[in-house]
């Protein structure tokens, strides 16, 4: 990602659209590029987090006005934090705009294969591009440490460059190259999830068992976490239609807001942190990828084993009772 931004940033009159809530990587490589970030809200959670093309509009006319080109749009879909899914008519939307105003998109799809919801389907941006017939730049990525592969410790993955002239592929090949190549085993593990076994081949069925198991494993435990926050005081929050995350709103008492400003830390933080101490669950705060102002959230995931789901959000909701209990109005 960083490559890409070295690419097209040439300063602070640079600007990058990111949505917000926002995993904390493309606010920090927009910082160290030296480049303004524009941050797009997404719709609340009672909205399913959608984007919101309007609030785009309004981000791009606020920076043009203060002397800023909005150089690209990262979208990440399924959401991290916020584990929403994008619609074909919500892609098709963002996709007529970038390509009318020349912005490039940069599609953050590394959890296409995580959809939990039923009915529901991803689509890439480059598909909703081509079936468009515009001939729009994306940077679509994708990653073998996420999905259903799971291989975090190989940190392997690709990126497709589309409508992306040749001389700027070369200097991104070149940036690319500055770090050598990627380890033989990640590449190895890359051409093995771009290429899985087709039903011809011997290792389909053993394939095809051990995916089905992990999907399914996983959509169970995003229904538990969503029925957990939901049945807890003062938390809510919108079902886990894909990746791997839940990004709840809960609600504070002035009592917790006093309390929090006299440790010096958000409230979040300041939950988050106690909730660490007293059952070791970790979470992270809202404030951590930004948030509608007045609302507090926490990322959690549905990544616990099913038989650790149920101990954990009992926990979890033992907690957060008697948080609420000790800092009462």
């Amino acid at each position: 990602m960083d490559a890409f931004f070295t690419l097209m940033i040439s300063g602070y009159k640079d600007g990058v659209l990111i949505p917000v809530p926002v995993y904390p990587l493309y606010s920090a490589l927009i910082d160290l590029q030296g480049a303004s970030a524009l941050g797009y809200e997404l719709g609340t959670h009672k909205e399913k987090w959608v984007v919101d093309l309007k609030e785009i509009e309004r981000k791009v006319e606020e920076a043009r006005n203060q002397g800023i080109s909005p150089r690209c749009l990262v979208v990440i879909n399924p959401g991290n934090p916020t584990g929403q899914l994008l619609s074909y008519d919500n892609i098709r939307a963002i996709v007529d705009y970038c390509y009318d105003q020349g912005i490039v998109i940069i599609a953050d799809e590394v959890y296409q294969d995580n959809i939990y919801e039923e009915g529901a389907k991803f689509h890439s941006f480059r598909k909703v591009a081509r079936e468009a017939k515009k001939d729009l730049e994306i940077i679509s990525v994708h990653s073998l440490s996420k999905g259903y592969h799971g291989e975090c410790g190989l940190r392997a993955g690709y990126v497709e460059l589309m409508n992306v002239q040749e001389q700027v592929q070369e200097q991104f090949l070149k940036l690319l190259s500055i770090s050598l190549c990627s380890n033989a085993i990640g590449q190895v593990a890359v051409e093995l999830m771009v290429n899985s076994p087709s039903a011809s081949e011997e290792s389909y069925p053993l394939y095809m068992r051990e995916k089905t198991a992990i999907m399914e494993s996983l959509r169970r435990k995003s229904k538990l976490v969503f029925d957990g926050l939901n049945s807890m005081r003062n938390i809510r929050t919108n079902k886990v239609e894909g990746a791997m995350y839940a990004f709840p709103e809960i609600r504070f008492s002035a009592a917790a807001l006093k309390a929090a400003s006299g440790a010096k830390m958000p409230v979040d933080l300041f939950y988050s942190l106690q909730l660490l101490e007293k059952t070791g669950i970790m979470v992270v705060p809202g404030s951590g990828f930004g948030q509608h102002e007045g609302t507090w959230h926490f990322r959690t995931t549905i990544l616990p084993s099913e038989q650790a789901m149920a101990s954990v959000i009992e926990k979890f909701s033992e907690f957060n009772e008697d948080f609420h209990e000790r800092y009462r109005d």
